[in-house]
């Protein structure tokens, strides 16, 4: 486990994000931060929960909570996922920022990941699922309020003689 809390004099930025840009803010007051995370290891295996509060000296607020896993079911595989939800009070503070009106709101961040690799072959899928009301001021999330999938396969090939040791072919897809 980890736990951290820290006395924030408010003289930094806050990041503000939205779907297709963020913006930096000046930082409304002074603040408390907590970031917290237990963690439990099973095997190779492990699952979390992950805390962050941020208590601004005007009343306003960000927390965020949840849980996140890596499962490896064999030597080849592994699957790895969060899904954590964020409540935030903003600051009534049209002045540093029009967005700021004293609203609350919440909403969520999910990440799934697998991985598949073998010495001839390999696979990788990642999606993710970030809702509009999404904030983590204690973190670094500059997007909210998309959803996006990936995909990637490649077949390797190890020539016996000459100059190249490996040759990968690949495709991928968003």
């Amino acid at each position: 486990y980890t736990a951290l809390v820290a006395k924030d004099r408010g003289t930094g930025s806050v990041i503000v994000p939205d779907t297709d840009f963020s913006t930096f803010v000046d930082a409304p007051s002074e603040a408390t931060d907590f970031i917290g995370r237990a963690r439990r290891d099973i095997g190779n295996n492990f699952v979390s929960v992950l805390v962050t509060d941020r208590e601004n000296r005007d009343g306003s607020y960000n927390r965020v909570i949840g849980p996140d896993f890596q499962w490896r079911p064999n030597d080849v595989d592994s699957i790895t996922g969060q899904l954590i939800y964020s409540s935030t009070l903003d600051p009534d503070r049209p002045d540093l920022f029009s967005g700021w009106q004293g609203e609350k709101r919440s909403g969520h961040a999910a990440y799934v990941s697998w991985s598949h690799q073998k010495p001839t072959h390999d696979w990788f899928f990642q999606a993710q699922d970030y809702s509009q009301d999404f904030q983590a001021d204690q973190g670094f999330v500059p997007q909210v309020g998309f959803r996006s999938a990936f995909l990637e396969t490649g077949r390797t090939f190890r020539p016996k003689e000459g100059f190249l040791s490996r040759i990968r072919v690949w495709g991928q897809a968003n």
